[in-house]
């Protein structure tokens, strides 16, 4: 691991950054926002200020996401080696969720890419395919298009996803497996203990979800065994996630033995909405615990970088879920408890 003097101008940038997230106040005056012009101009003097005068929600949301990918840029500027691999696994996870939904949306045939908040990011595999107007004319294509990037190896899965089920929406749900790879893959290279407080809920959380959703569109469990067999970290059994899929009949069913399996995310209740529901408040507490210990530990470990990403990744998300509600006249209770704030 890195010393001490590695992470010198890494991690006052972090701290001043956990400074300016937004306050409780400044939350609830966002939600009492009855239009949505009003609840951006609350993003004035923030670290989003770019998008308070965003002229509608799709334009807002897209300036959000980018905001966060420029934030990860800026972190990885001022990291040590053993920290790019964290941030690059917080990017990546973001961006396969583009493009396999850009992917998907091809096989519908319903093809675009401006849509997605990393085709405006400089670099970014989408921004590439813009250029190449053949990738959006088949999903055979769109792989041949971006074989040689790293994202070529998770589109292959979808693609054969694709292939055996005929299921178009499938495609996306690739992303949560794959996304539980790329963050265990950190786990195996670094073996942080402090790290592993923050993304191993990030993977049993993407574990539950993953096999719950699988479960409710009947996924072949052989395939579901091809998936999860990568995953070695966090104490996570993949066999015995296999049998539990096999065995269980329904999401409920799979809910109750996973919440007996996993260490930190307790999915429950009669239905999906609510399994997810109680399985991300869950991943919020566990969260909240991490990342209190990798600001608090010394000497620093990629873990404050991780502490860092999943903060603002969440912030960003919380904003969009206000400002969404506010644009569908939903009452602050109906998505208030979905919120996950890290002050």
């Amino acid at each position: 691991m890195a010393g001490p003097a590695s992470y010198a101008r890494l991690v006052p940038k972090i701290r001043v950054m956990k400074s300016q997230l937004l306050t409780q106040d400044r939350y609830r005056e966002m939600m009492a926002s009855s239009e949505l012009k009003d609840a951006l101009s609350q993003l004035r003097d923030s670290l989003y200020s770019e998008a308070a005068d965003a002229a509608n929600l799709e334009v807002a949301i897209r300036i959000l996401e980018t905001l966060y990918f420029k934030y990860l840029d800026k972190l990885a500027r001022e990291s040590p080696e053993e920290v790019l691999r964290v941030i690059n696994a917080f990017r990546m996870d973001y961006e396969l969720r583009d493009v396999l939904s850009a992917m998907q949306r091809v096989a519908i045939g319903s093809p675009g890419f401006m849509e997605y908040p990393t085709y405006y990011i400089d670099g970014s595999i989408l921004k590439m395919l813009s250029q190449d107007p053949e990738a959006q004319t088949s999903v055979t294509r769109f792989l041949d298009a971006i074989q040689g990037t790293w994202a070529y190896t998770y589109a292959d899965m979808a693609v054969q996803l694709y292939n055996e089920t005929k299921n178009p929406q499938l495609i996306s749900w690739i992303h949560l497996p794959a996304s539980i790879e790329l963050y265990s893959s950190v786990l195996e290279e670094l073996r942080d203990p402090a790290l592993q407080g923050i993304l191993c809920p990030l993977i049993e959380y993407k574990i539950s979800a993953s096999l719950i959703q699988a479960k409710l569109s009947e996924i072949e469990s052989r395939i579901i065994t091809r998936l999860i067999s990568r995953v070695k970290s966090c104490g996570v059994d993949a066999s015995l996630l296999r049998q539990m899929y096999e065995r269980e009949a329904t999401p409920q069913d799979l809910a109750s033995s996973l919440r007996e399996a996993l260490k930190y995310v307790r999915p429950e209740g009669e239905d999906l909405g609510a399994i997810l529901h109680s399985a991300r408040m869950s991943l919020k507490a566990a969260l909240k615990r991490g990342v209190e210990r990798a600001f608090q530990g010394y000497p620093f470990s990629p873990a404050i970088a991780a502490a860092g990403a999943v903060m603002l990744r969440f912030e960003v998300e919380n904003i969009i879920a206000i400002l969404s509600s506010i644009e569908l006249k939903l009452k602050v209770d109906e998505y208030s408890k979905i919120l996950i704030i890290s002050r």
